[in-house]
């Protein structure tokens, strides 16, 4: 059975909250999210950050096996790093890296209309 997935805290307070790109306050991110000068790629990126409290690199190191469509989850255990390649000492090349900053890896609450 799918978990309960909810946007809120028992005393109503949103678990939203903001993250690299989003560092503005919350309704400053909702203008930026409704602004149609951004392009719709970055208006997306940054209402997933800024719903699923995601970094950039974890963002776009999900995979469609980490969504959970039914629940209304997306289970961020990974994360885009910038790395060297073999035998360089310059960092170059990106890679899917396991493991968050953090250390954690739990379901991401997300509303179906993100989708």
């Amino acid at each position: 059975m799918a978990m309960a997935c909810s946007l809120y805290r028992s005393d109503g307070s949103s678990t939203a909250s903001t993250r690299s790109l989003v560092r503005d306050d919350p309704d400053d991110v909702l203008l930026k999210i409704k602004d149609v000068q951004y392009p719709l790629e970055y208006r997306a990126l940054v209402a997933a950050q800024f719903i699923m409290q995601a970094r950039p690199q974890e963002l776009v190191a999900l995979e469609w096996s980490d969504i959970d469509l039914i629940a209304g989850t997306a289970t961020i255990n990974k994360r885009l790093a910038f790395v060297a390649p073999v035998g360089e000492d310059r960092k170059t090349d990106f890679k899917v890296r396991p493991g968050t900053k953090t250390g954690t890896s739990e379901p991401r609450c997300f509303p179906p209309s993100t989708i």
